[in-house]
């Protein structure tokens, strides 16, 4: 994981396949998520 950016519901991450974007209801899930990416 090369880097992480958070804004309420949307999560953008960069991994060596590039660039990612992530969106959910929920601001609780993004959280989730972001534990879980920091995880792996």
């Amino acid at each position: 994981m090369q880097s992480i950016s958070v804004n309420k519901h949307r999560v953008i991450f960069s991994d060596t396949q590039g660039l990612k974007n992530a969106l959910f209801q929920k601001a609780s899930d993004a959280r989730q998520f972001v534990k879980w990416l920091k995880a792996n």
